[in-house]
């Protein structure tokens, strides 16, 4: 069973993460954050048997919010901290990195705000810069906190913060957003297409995406194997690349429980090795893509991941699969007031 508790503060982005000082007046006006917070758990008989499922009932927790307003030129960021549950030993009940994500419920379909990966038996803090997407939220929406965490037991605390920036946004004045696809379980071979339609009186339109590989099963696939990402527009080829990450190696202190891989390599720790668009105990950076072809009116926007299935190892099964998500994002044309420069 899940719990959620829905609670409002009134804070900045640097009182959040640093703490106040007792010298600085307190913050006027309304409440700058908003916040939900629960405990996730896995119950097995909610998850479809002939399906893997990465996010399945059991693993979230969702509240209605109501979302602040950034002044102009500042910016609106989600706060996300993932806190490990201690067992009867002092250590975390789920010491392996997990997936998370916030995911907003819109109008257009679901806006995923964040994703991170866990340590391995640690948690953390994790921001993300959503100014662009605020056009999608409105005043109020409901979110949700996902992570997959397979004991069967209450693993891991969630808090989920929104918090403004008086600075920040520099020109960017947000008027479009929409999500493109959510989807958590993509295999080889395997393309996913949305239309979109660009209003006139925007500029700078761009897709934020986001792509990693994970391993269902232990195998390479497709953790540490990238594949090759191709985005269309109307049939035309407009970016190419593979997702990959291999900045594993500074996160030690970020991964207590990594252990050891490899006993004939004992310098190498499991959360130092390279992966597929991830690191153990960091979110992931989306991938902004400028896209001036997405010009107004309507418009497909297809992703294709190339390469066949591999081939069935003998001695260890094939089985991955890929968490993807897009959205199409577009400023006003007239740029936004920055504090300072105006």
């Amino acid at each position: 069973m899940t719990f959620f508790h829905l609670g409002v503060a009134g804070t900045t982005l640097a009182t959040l993460l640093w703490g106040s000082h007792p010298w600085q007046d307190p913050p006027s006006g309304p409440p700058l954050t908003f916040r939900m917070e629960g405990t996730v758990a896995f119950r097995p008989e909610d998850t479809p048997k002939d399906e893997f499922v990465v996010f399945g009932a059991g693993h979230e927790v969702q509240s209605t919010l109501d979302i602040p307003s950034p002044p102009p030129g500042g910016r609106l960021l989600v706060v996300l901290d993932a806190i490990p549950i201690l067992g009867d030993d002092g250590l975390p009940v789920d010491n392996w990195t997990r997936p998370a994500r916030v995911v907003a419920q819109t109008p257009s379909g679901d806006l995923e705000l964040i994703r991170a990966m866990t340590g391995y038996g640690a948690g953390g803090r994790f921001v993300q810069d959503i100014t662009p997407l605020a056009p999608a939220l409105g005043q109020r929406c409901k979110l949700k906190a996902a992570l997959a965490g397979y004991p069967k037991v209450p693993t891991w605390s969630l808090r989920v913060q929104l918090v403004t920036e008086e600075k920040g946004a520099g020109h960017r004045n947000p008027k479009f957003c929409q999500p493109l696809w959510l989807k958590e379980v993509m295999r080889p071979s395997s393309s996913v297409s949305q239309t979109v339609t660009i209003p006139e009186g925007v500029r700078a339109p761009r897709i934020i995406l986001r792509s990693t590989g994970h391993s269902a099963i232990g195998s390479a696939y497709h953790e540490f194997v990238s594949l090759t990402h191709v985005v269309r527009v109307d049939g035309q080829e407009v970016a190419r690349f593979r997702p990959w990450r291999e900045d594993g190696g500074t996160t030690r202190r970020l991964n207590p429980s990594a252990g050891r891989p490899d006993p004939s390599k004992p310098n190498l720790l499991a959360s130092d090795l390279d992966r597929s668009g991830w690191v153990p105990g960091q979110k992931v950076e989306p991938r902004i893509l400028p896209l001036p072809e997405l010009t107004p009116g309507l418009h497909t926007v297809t992703l294709e991941l190339l390469t066949a299935p591999p081939k069935m190892d003998r001695n260890q099964p094939i089985e991955g699969y890929w968490m993807q998500s897009a959205v199409v994002v577009a400023d006003d044309e007239v740029l936004a007031p920055s504090p300072g420069t105006r």
